[in-house]
């Protein structure tokens, strides 16, 4: 085990950071958010969410205890599929300025779980409560897990969501870029043992939705092969190229990405060029926008395999349900972008099967809009019915000027004290109306 990177260190201070009050989010899995946070507080015997991953940690660390919490806790949230400690570590725990925290939301979990299929052993990448492991497990419950976590508060409720569904894998709490590790633990039939290592053998699949865009240490790794480096400002493609690293020759990797990682210049355009000539992004999916709890940006979900035949790009924006402040995509939405990805041929104004040659001709530049639009044009109706439309428009209008005249000329019948100046401005109007 090595000692805590530097960079763990100065964000340490801001992992129990609580979320502002005006920020409100809206589970998913049907309960309320103070009546999720009331019952896990009651669960550990906490009063305050900082107390939280401390009172987590003692549970999850004696055997006895852990057994009866879990059991307590499968009679308060009976529905084991959805992620309630995401819910309630996203409004009261997570930290976004520092960490990039942005929790999973269940459909892209659902799409990425499809994705993944049947596989035996499943590397989580920056894991945070473990949502898309429990999505691939409750699809491919034989299925092991290594989940990859930095932050200190986010490893308690990790170790416990697997706990709690009896999931085997291993959790390592470090840090993925720099390869510090501080602890690692087994998790098997329901209980949590400390362990002095992990399984390093090449893993048939990759799931990850890490930190957008961190700031990193920007230095070359090994694990990066012949790529160029990623830049400083943005750790994105660090964390896809160590995912790959991870693969064996067969696997599939599903990462869910900011934008930017499509179309950024200089090193990144680098990296993107190569990955494409060396055919190993299999899948781009355009996903809508204000998906997630704490921002509105979109994402794209990013499938790369070792090699793969061909490049398929989907364009999903549409396909949600807008909601005020969060929008949703429903399992027909789902259902429409998982057709596509399967079928994978062009489909109008959603999906498109990319040719090297238009790669080549776009730079290699992966902006979803230049390969499927969805634009609608507007159709343009018969001139006849918008000369009428503007006929009656024009009655309209005149119509309410007599009626405003009429207004006027009683004002000044009524007012024998009328002024010249506005007598003289309903004549003026008068003879505006007669044109």
């Amino acid at each position: 085990m090595s000692k805590k990177s530097t960079r763990q260190k100065q964000q340490g201070r801001a992992w129990y950071r609580v979320r502002p009050f005006c920020f409100v989010i809206t589970p998913e899995g049907g309960r309320s958010m103070s009546e999720i946070r009331d019952k896990i507080h009651e669960l550990f015997g906490v009063k305050e969410p900082h107390e939280l991953p401390a009172a987590m940690m003692e549970v999850i660390n004696d055997s006895t205890k852990l057994s009866v919490i879990c059991s307590n806790y499968k009679k308060m949230f009976t529905n084991t599929k959805h992620d309630y400690l995401r819910d309630y570590f996203q409004e009261n725990q997570a930290d976004r300025s520092n960490l990039m925290q942005d929790y999973t939301p269940e459909s892209i979990c659902q799409i990425v779980a499809e994705i993944t299929g049947n596989r035996q052993l499943i590397a989580d990448l920056c894991s945070g409560t473990g949502s898309l492991t429990l999505e691939a497990w409750s699809r491919n419950p034989d299925a092991e897990f290594i989940c990859y976590e930095l932050s200190s508060a986010a490893v308690p409720f990790l170790c416990f969501n697997l706990a709690v569904r009896s999931i085997s894998a291993w959790v390592v709490h470090g840090d993925l870029l720099t390869e510090d590790v501080q602890a690692v633990y087994r998790i098997q039939d329901g209980t949590v043992t400390k362990a002095d290592d992990f399984p390093h053998d090449k893993v048939d699949a990759v799931i990850t939705n890490p930190p957008y865009s961190l700031k990193w240490n920007g230095v070359h790794d090994i694990r990066f092969g012949s790529y160029s480096v990623p830049p400083k400002k943005a750790a994105d493609y660090a964390f896809v190229l160590i995912g790959l690293d991870m693969l064996k020759d067969d696997g599939i990797m599903s990462a869910i990405l900011p934008h930017g990682v499509l179309f950024r210049g200089r090193s990144e355009a680098d990296i993107r060029k190569q990955l494409l000539c060396d055919h190993r992004v299999s899948a781009v999916i355009g996903l809508p926008r204000a998906l997630f709890a704490a921002t509105d940006i979109s994402v794209a979900v990013m499938v790369f395999r070792n090699h793969s035949d061909d490049l398929l790009v989907i364009n999903a924006e549409n396909e949600m349900t807008h909601r005020p402040k969060q929008n949703i995509m429903e399992s027909q939405h789902i259902e429409t972008v998982m057709s596509a990805y399967k079928m994978r041929r062009d489909i109008d104004k959603l999906a498109h099967v990319v040719t090297f040659q238009e790669l080549e001709k776009n730079d290699y530049n992966l902006n979803i809009p230049r390969y499927v639009s969805n634009f609608e044009e507007e159709v343009l109706p018969p001139p006849t019915e918008s000369m009428r439309a503007i006929i009656d428009r024009h009655k309209e209008i005149k119509q309410q000027e007599l009626e405003l005249l009429e207004m006027m000329k009683q004002m000044q019948a009524e007012n024998v004290e009328t002024g010249k100046e506005f007598q003289e401005f309903v004549e003026l109007f008068e003879e505006w109306t007669n044109l």
